[in-house]
């Protein structure tokens, strides 16, 4: 079978683009070809540059897949990248949404910013329309529900366990946030704090963060397996996700997390209510890093463990080949 993935870019550090590899090695095994359509080195003509403005990147992928839309026996497109695409065989899988951002996070944009928003939720419903829509979490599908797309399954995000896995090293006596620097939605200010309270927090982000954070700067997601294991605990503040990748990475090497009530953290909040804070204060966060640090080996063995029954890579697996056989037979 040949399959399209439509997604922004080949690479970037970020969790789209870990799951694109992970679904590109799955299907490559099960003998189907998958081809990337991205937005890299597109050259505009003036056109483009119009509607680019007008519809955004999505104008892109869609005005390069027409061009080959006989090619494919089936489509996966990432979020709003189904815009424009109308294929028979589609599948539209969502990571997060703009309508959760955008709400969650309001207190924080100008009018330019929530109306640019605002058309990334008529863009992203448009993209979703008379297509196979799969979402990464509950969390999200619920948002998308409340904005009347239909949503048909739920795959939550999983990682390799057999590369993402605990060892015996002694661990730095510090913790780490994973994620791209985005000070207010990813929760820099709550990591400033705590880092005052004596919490020596590293950061792999794109961008140095303010001082009294470490910073590891420039690694790749091969190193993090080794990088993990150094530390004891995740700190992931984030104030919007959708089903991230770090978290997961995190327990299945055996660290305990403590995340924001949000993607991952209603699920997980259900099993391991020690992992999930409800309000952005760090006196919340202190408590439970104290509560967790107790009992270190009895939630960095929980933390495995979820991973493992709730995430598990050959369900995981299973799932998304079925769907295709599924949506290609329909």
């Amino acid at each position: 079978m040949n399959i399209a993935l439509i997604t922004p870019y080949k690479e970037f550090p970020g969790g789209v683009e870990s799951v694109n590899k992970i679904l590109i090695d799955i299907f490559t095994q099960a003998n189907h070809n998958t081809e990337l359509i991205t937005t890299d080195n597109f050259k505009h003509t003036l056109f483009t540059k119009i509607m680019t403005k007008v519809i955004g990147l999505p104008f892109i992928t869609a005005y390069r897949f027409k061009k080959n839309i006989y090619t494919y026996d089936l489509v996966i497109a990432n979020g709003e990248y189904g815009w424009g695409i109308n294929h028979p065989k589609m599948i539209n899988l969502f990571h997060g949404c703009d309508k959760g951002y955008r709400d969650h996070l309001k207190q924080l944009w100008s009018k330019k910013t929530y109306l640019s928003l605002t058309r990334g939720v008529y863009i992203q419903k448009s993209s979703a329309r008379n297509k196979y829509v799969v979402c990464v979490s509950e969390f999200i599908k619920n948002i998308l529900e409340e904005d009347k797309v239909k949503v048909d399954q739920v795959i939550a995000n999983s990682i390799d366990t057999e590369l993402f896995k605990p060892n015996d090293q002694i661990k730095k006596d510090k913790y780490i946030f994973v994620g791209s620097y985005n000070y207010y939605a990813k929760g820099f200010d709550i990591l400033e704090n705590l880092s005052k309270k004596g919490f020596q927090i590293d950061c792999v982000t794109n961008q140095k963060p303010s001082p009294g954070l470490g910073w590891l700067e420039s690694v790749s997601n091969s190193q993090m397996p080794q990088i993990y294991k150094q530390y004891k605990m995740l700190i992931f503040p984030s104030r919007f996700e959708g089903m991230p990748m770090v978290p997961l990475e995190a327990m299945a090497c055996g660290l305990p997390i403590i995340m924001s009530n949000v993607g991952l953290g209603p699920e997980l909040k259900r099993i391991i209510p020690e992992f999930v804070v409800d309000n952005y204060d760090e006196s919340e966060y202190v408590e439970k890093i104290q509560h967790i640090e107790s009992n270190y080996e009895e939630y960095a063995q929980k933390a495995r463990e979820y991973v493992e029954q709730y995430h598990s890579f050959e369900n995981y697996k299973k799932q998304w080949l079925e769907l295709v056989e599924r949506v290609k037979n329909a």
